[in-house]
């Protein structure tokens, strides 16, 4: 399953990249991060790992992850693996102009196992699902870039 979203901000592109690639941020960007932490931080960043543990409905979920890019200000790309699915995760931010960046996300999940079946059964509504919390999220995440 893929997606795409984009949302405009009013923040230089270097201080959009700053926030997004900032840890102390994830948990205030993805409100169901339960907890998260830096296994290997490497030099340039490309090949960091890391791990994440998520909440949905009581239950957790923790996934690892690799950087992938690292190119300050303008791309910054995971991927992460889990139980149920992997995920990849690329951030692309376009200078708009001096003080105004579009914010470009791409994502793609693999479900794995008896998930992928889910995926086939389901897929449509957990894509509208999908793209209402990535809504909710980018809405909050753009406020809070933007705030002094």
């Amino acid at each position: 399953m893929e997606g795409t979203y984009s949302i405009e901000v009013e923040k230089p592109r270097s201080e959009v990249f700053a926030f997004l690639t900032d840890d102390e941020n994830l948990p205030r960007i993805v409100p169901n991060l339960a907890d998260h932490g830096v296994i290997e931080d490497k030099p340039g960043k490309v090949g960091s790992t890391f791990w994440h543990e998520y909440e949905e409905h009581g239950r957790r979920m923790k996934m690892t992850g690799v950087v992938t890019e690292y190119r300050e200000p303008e791309r910054w790309a995971v991927e992460m693996d889990g139980a149920m699915f992997g995920l990849e995760v690329a951030y692309t931010l376009d200078e708009l102009g001096p003080s105004s960046t579009r914010i470009n996300q791409y994502s793609k999940a693999r479900f794995k196992h008896i998930f992928k079946l889910m995926g086939l059964l389901f897929g449509k509504k957990m894509k509208a699902d999908g793209e209402k919390v990535q809504a909710e999220n980018f809405a909050r995440m753009k406020e809070m870039i933007e705030s002094p």
